[in-house]
């Protein structure tokens, strides 16, 4: 059995430690937010500290980066299962933010401005203030005159993947045997617009392995949870199930249960299989795919609740869609 550490980004405001409480991101009201800003080069330091810790002073095997945050844009307009919609809260738009937006060619001051336009659509989204050309027009006409958005947005994978380089360096550094994975987190399998963000090309140049989340039996209740959220924002006049057939399509999901039954019902195996084939597919044999597989994860009081043959059935998708069957550490 090999020992794989794993490294949670994750740690609230006020601080659990005092010393990373200037470490925090900045939100569009200049309110300290609760998780670590990537540019700023003590939080750099910090991560990559943390992983020489680990890897020099116990006997493992390699770490594993859990990371499960989505940048400025996502989080304003709903796009998690897991999250209440906060476009005022957006992060980060602190000093060392300002200082790589302008060394990446973004103007600072229209990307937080055209935040505060993201703001006043969702809010007046939420409460119901329809557009004269309707909800998803109106997001699209802000992206277009606004698209320092989608740049700032970009600017948060930019500061994600730079902190995954770190920690690869620093591992190999002490020993080019230790494996480094990083969590590639549930919102991939139900948001394309995430998605889009996650190229498994691209990330499988920085890892020897992707902990691909597939779990199926809470999968049913959280991705009913994204399409809800959702269409409280960009897509309000969309039904929510005739929403999901469509994203079902742009996922290449096929016989799910419909949005009325989804969280009892779990999705299927098919969808664990279909998602392995896609990871292994995206990073073209340049890394090892392990999924996440759902193993009595907790979910609602009316939701499904997993039971052996259901981890035997997604472990066996897993399997016959293409993740590595040879152990996964030298």
């Amino acid at each position: 059995m090999k020992t794989i550490c794993s490294i949670q980004d994750g740690f609230s405001y006020p601080a659990d430690m005092p010393f990373v409480e200037d470490m925090h991101e900045t939100d569009l009201q200049g309110r300290k937010g609760s998780a670590l800003c990537f540019f700023n080069p003590d939080v750099r330091e910090f991560w990559t500290a943390v992983a020489r810790d680990l890897c020099s002073s116990y006997d493992i095997d390699g770490v594993l980066l859990f990371n499960e945050r989505n940048g400025p844009l996502l989080n304003a307009i709903g796009v998690s299962h897991a999250q209440a919609i906060d476009s005022a809260g957006v992060t980060c738009f602190c000093p060392h933010h300002e200082r790589a937006a302008h060394s990446h060619g973004i103007d600072f001051q229209r990307a937080k401005e055209g935040y505060r336009q993201l703001n006043l659509f969702v809010q007046q989204a939420l409460k119901d203030q329809r557009p004269s050309d309707g909800y998803y027009v109106e997001f699209e006409r802000l992206m277009l005159t606004w698209p320092e958005i989608m740049a700032y947005n970009q600017l948060f994978d930019i500061g994600k993947s730079q902190i995954l380089k770190d920690m690869y360096t620093s591992v190999k550094a002490i020993r080019k045997d230790l494996q480094v994975g990083f969590h590639i987190e549930h919102t991939n399998s139900f948001n394309p617009l995430y998605r889009a963000t996650r190229d498994y090309a691209q990330l499988a140049e920085l890892a020897d392995f992707l902990k691909v989340v597939v779990y199926n039996n809470c999968g049913g209740e959280r991705y009913v949870n994204f399409i809800h959220n959702i269409c409280q924002t960009v897509f309000r006049d969309v039904p929510p199930g005739e929403l999901m057939k469509m994203n079902n399509h742009l996922l290449n999901y096929a016989n799910e249960a419909p949005i009325e039954t989804l969280a009892t019902a779990g999705l299927s195996p098919d969808y664990v299989l279909r998602e392995t084939q896609r990871a292994v597919a995206g990073v073209k044999g340049k890394c090892r795919i392990l999924p996440g597989i759902d193993v009595n994860i907790p979910t609602g009081e009316h939701s499904r609740k997993a039971t052996p043959d259901d981890t035997y059935q997604a472990t066996l998708s897993a399997l016959k869609g293409g993740a590595d069957e040879r152990h996964p550490f030298p």
